[in-house]
């Protein structure tokens, strides 16, 4: 039984005792139809639904504030954001498989409302995508590099999973910076797109992709991307943080990753400070990179974590709130993290690219 229930009885009881006055205020409460959503299997192409029912099942008004999907494979709209007591509302919950590239799947749809003890619910969506090819690695092409001006050249295999032959070709191109090749490995099972950087890349994200035809029933079509990541001696993971002020109601902490790629044997990190007394910061020194990154081409040559401990969002002023870590490094003295509740903002620095 909710606190807030309980308190209603107790007063009730002791109201019929002559021993408590005052009136129990009304309360929203908010209740879904089912806490989770498993679809099953589906093949890749496919778009299901579910009724996700969300009902005022209090005595005073429900407000949903935020209805919101963790990426962008689901989606999730309610008919109605304001529901009077013993009122009703359907948001139908919409999972588009070809956002996805396959396998297992699991997302959520968070529920945020001005119910005081349930401030946030999550929904959850699981199953499984099936396809009929498979892409190796799952982005396609990376090139990485810690110099844009060396020709680059990266691979992805596709694979047809099933018995009927594939009869892979291309279609069409959008990749302006890079050269796209298709090899024949396996005549109608297995093939590699090669993809080449044209000449000079700068730092960063640089993006493209190619339509490949595939002569099969179920997927016709595959696009496969290509991606040049040209890395900087100093590299903030990530160089933003987003606070969603309708989502992010308590306090939480955020990691921030340094990766150093210089030649500086006593590159260090000499202070880390916030712009705004609302985020706090603290941070470890460099040490060298974990066997996993060393497994990257190329690997940084030194790590240092960053903590960033953070209010609600709704407590960040609207500009956010810029954390700067001072490095000994020459040309890279300050770098700068962004926290902020601005969506845009977030979207402008994390998702740069180059064309």
């Amino acid at each position: 039984m909710r606190l807030r229930k309980l308190v209603a009885v107790l007063a009730g009881v002791l109201g019929l005792t002559g021993l408590g006055s005052e009136a129990v205020a009304g309360t929203p409460d908010i209740e879904l139809s089912a806490m989770e959503w498993n679809f099953g299997e589906i093949w890749y192409g496919a778009v299901e639904e579910f009724p996700l029912v969300i009902s005022n099942v209090g005595d005073d008004v429900l407000k949903l504030q935020t209805v919101r999907a963790s990426c962008g494979c689901t989606t999730s709209k309610p008919a109605k954001n304001v529901l009077q007591p013993g009122e009703s509302t359907t948001a139908t919950v919409k999972f588009d498989s070809r956002k996805k590239s396959g396998g297992d799947i699991h997302t959520t749809v968070t529920i945020v409302s001005n119910d005081p003890d349930e401030r946030k619910l999550t929904f959850h969506l699981r199953g499984k995508v099936r396809r009929v090819l498979s892409v190796d690695p799952m982005g396609g092409v990376v090139l990485r590099s810690g110099d844009g001006s060396k020709p680059l050249e990266g691979v992805a295999r596709i694979t047809n999973l099933e018995s009927e032959p594939m009869d892979l070709r291309i279609k069409s191109v959008n990749a302006a910076r890079f050269e796209i090749e298709l090899k024949t490995i396996e005549e109608g099972r297995i093939y590699e797109m090669v993809g080449r950087s044209k000449g000079p890349l700068d730092v960063g994200r640089t993006t493209g992709y190619a339509v490949l035809t595939t002569g099969l029933e179920r997927e016709p079509e595959v696009n496969v991307h290509v991606t040049a990541v040209i890395v900087d001696r100093v590299n903030l993971v990530p160089a933003a943080i987003y606070l969603n002020p309708q989502i992010m109601l308590e306090k939480s902490n955020r990691t921030v990753m340094l990766h150093y790629y210089g030649d500086n044997p006593d590159f260090e990190i000499r202070e880390v400070k916030a712009n705004h007394e609302s985020v706090k910061v603290q941070f470890s020194p460099a040490r060298p990179p974990s066997a996993g990154l060393q497994r990257l081409q190329p690997a940084p040559r030194a790590v240092a974590q960053v903590r960033v401990d953070c209010p609600p969002g709704r407590e960040l002023p609207p500009e956010g709130v810029k954390v700067t870590i001072v490095t000994n490094e020459p040309g890279y003295e300050e770098q700068v993290v962004l926290v902020t509740p601005d969506p845009a903002a977030f979207r402008a620095i994390m998702y740069k690219t180059n064309r």
